[in-house]
């Protein structure tokens, strides 16, 4: 999802950097967020940007005359290492959109914004929180960012921006920042981009040669290398500049797994074996790995496969839980709802999002005594058919029995029995449900 034709300038360097377009990955909550440490003009004092983008779909619009809006507080909270708040900001927006499928996220509309703190050298806690004023709903996120005092420095580098395209232009470059932890949609056209401070301040200290190896390495949660890269070579001129690095298609990483992707400036001599003798300067940040269907990270793989049981026939289960390991199994997955997508050619598979919507549904209000409320008579049946337009029950009989019709618009009627009185309702008509889910 992109937003277009809007400009954010977010480096203070000599090179320009538009933010033009921003890429997004959707996940559960549908808000973006991204805070990286640079350099600011103020001597002694770096910067955290932080840059927010909000999906259309993360928030509830109400219809006023044809028109459909949404309001919607956001607020910045920055703490020190001591926990003590040492910047916020408040803000609240109001969006409009003028169509339900346009408040729903589908058109990938999103509300964006971008916030500059200039702070002392410091380790710093940054949260975002997003209210949504019709649901009260809080979205929060939370960031880790280290500020050093890059003028103290001869050579020293911002934090790591993640960006999923570049463009070079008459003016200098249009980037496209990918405002995500999670790598999995652009392993295979994922750059970063970092800021270089090269003597800034300090032009009497200068590095002999302007010509500097760089490698980046990508860690695991237990601090092994994964991979990295060949020695980089890049000229850095005096001053304030940027380097752009393309990250190789990573093999081997693992569903749901956390990495660090840190990059190095070296000093001559340097190889890939031998570069940690050499470090002049580093910058990190933190990344994920989650491969996504129709924009939703799936966190379990096998509990994804068994709920898909109202859609899929005993072959197509058996077909994806006999993958030979995750990545298998949802590719499988994948490739099975893939055949269900109205609108293959879109990010969105609505078919999907339709799907497993009634499954969150169907867990919140049909919970039982056996399990799940996906997995009760009346969660089945509000999973493959959809909520009914009316629903009739009876007051309790002599046995305390009680009774629940399900009438839909095309004439289905189902009933369901609960025999004790605690909620715990069975299909009674018909004896079960033979149908299978159909995107309609």
């Amino acid at each position: 999802m992109k937003l277009k034709n809007n400009i954010i300038l977010i480096f203070n360097a000599l090179i320009l950097f538009c933010f033009c377009t921003l890429s997004l990955v959707s996940n559960d909550k549908g808000v973006y967020f991204e805070a990286t440490a640079f350099s600011s003009d103020s001597l002694g004092f770096p910067r955290i940007d932080v840059a927010v983008a909000v999906n259309y779909s993360a928030l509830k619009f109400e219809s006023v005359d044809n028109i459909y809006l949404s309001k919607y507080s956001s607020r910045i909270t920055i703490k020190d290492s001591n926990d003590a708040i040492v910047a916020e900001s408040k803000q609240s927006r109001q969006l409009k959109a003028n169509s339900l499928y346009d408040s729903q996220g589908g058109n990938a509309n999103f509300d964006y914004f971008f916030k500059s703190f200039i702070l002392q050298p410091g380790n710093y806690k940054v949260k975002l929180n997003i209210i949504d004023d019709f649901t009260n709903n809080d979205y929060e996120i939370n960031r880790k960012v280290s500020l050093l005092d890059f003028d103290k420095f001869d050579f020293s580098m911002s934090g790591t921006l993640l960006v999923s395209s570049i463009e070079q232009t008459q003016n200098g470059f249009n980037i496209t920042p990918y405002l995500s932890d999670n790598i999995a949609p652009v392993i295979n056209s994922l750059f970063t981009v970092i800021e270089i401070y090269n003597n800034v301040k300090n032009p009497l200290n200068q590095i002999d040669n302007d010509t500097i190896n760089f490698i980046y390495v990508l860690y695991n949660q237990d601090r092994k290398i994964i991979t990295k890269s060949d020695i980089i070579q890049k000229i850095i001129p005096k001053g304030k500049s940027a380097a752009y690095f393309l990250i190789k298609p990573i093999k081997g990483l693992k569903q749901n797994e956390n990495y660090i992707l840190r990059t190095y400036a070296l000093r001559d001599g340097a190889d890939t074996i031998s570069f940690s003798n050499y470090i002049i300067a580093a910058s990190e940040r933190s990344i994920e790995y989650k491969r996504q269907l129709g924009g939703v990270s799936l966190e379990n793989i096998d509990l994804a496969i068994d709920q898909t049981f109202y859609a899929a026939s005993s072959d197509d289960m058996k077909y994806m839980r006999s993958g030979i390991d995750e990545d298998d199994k949802l590719d499988r997955f994948i490739q099975f709802w893939k055949s269900f997508d109205p609108s293959p050619n879109t990010e969105r598979n609505e078919a999907f999002d339709l799907y497993f919507k009634r499954i969150e549904l169907a867990n919140e209000r049909y919970k039982f005594s056996g399990g799940e409320g996906w997995r009760s008579d009346q969660g089945a049946a509000s999973i493959v058919y959809g909520m009914p337009v009316t629903v009739e029950r009876s007051n309790p009989d002599y046995m305390g029995r009680v009774y629940e019709r399900w009438n839909y618009q095309n004439g289905r009627s189902l009933i369901f029995l609960d025999r004790n009185g605690f909620g715990d309702y069975r299909l009674v008509q018909p004896a079960y449900i033979s149908d299978k889910f159909v995107f309609e």
